[in-house]
């Protein structure tokens, strides 16, 4: 049988919360269901931001539905593959740019004395995946890392390649809310 949106975060949501009650958990799951119900993201676009969330929250109940819920996608498996690895560049991205901007707000020389970034990140253009989802993505993980310089970076570039402010407006908040999950 094919899992359904709704039965997949009804699933999610019931492991998510570990029979635990209260008004945060009430709070999280009413958010989460909202969101991950909401029409501006598509069911593959959950898939793989869950799939690369799941990586960066190391929640294996988060990966596991995530990974259920992309297989009866038919989401091809290199794809789900780059959804899982992108937590991997995103993080060296994100560390190294944290530290660029920290330092550059306080010495303007220092951009120029540091010079190019020269790592290599040749995935930022030929994902495999559409490029409006590993935007969505980059955006995401970025905002959980703190790096104000990759969200305002990749979030332009989303808008300019035609995604929504609401898609991202909606992916953002899943994340946060997956973020107070995985804080209780």
């Amino acid at each position: 049988m094919i899992m359904s949106r709704e039965i997949f975060v009804e699933k999610l949501i019931n492991e998510l919360a570990m029979n635990r009650n209260g008004l945060i958990i009430k709070d999280l799951k009413t958010n989460l269901e909202k969101y991950v119900l909401s029409e501006n993201l598509t069911d593959e676009e959950i898939a793989l931001l869950m799939i690369s969330l799941s990586k960066v929250f190391r929640n294996n109940t988060l990966n596991q539905f995530a990974l259920e819920f992309a297989d009866q996608l038919n989401i091809d498996n290199n794809i789900i593959e780059e959804a899982k690895q992108i937590p991997g560049i995103n993080g060296m991205l994100n560390s190294y740019h944290k530290f660029r901007h920290y330092i550059e707000v306080n010495d303007k020389n220092a951009s120029y004395e540091y010079g190019s970034v020269g790592l290599k990140m040749g995935i930022l253009s030929k994902p495999l995946m559409n490029p409006g989802t590993f935007e969505i993505i980059f955006i995401s993980i970025s905002i959980i890392n703190g790096c104000e310089k990759c969200v305002i970076a990749h979030e332009n570039h989303a808008t300019h390649m035609g995604v929504s402010r609401n898609k991202i407006h909606d992916a953002v908040r899943i994340t946060s809310i997956l973020k107070g999950f995985s804080e209780i």
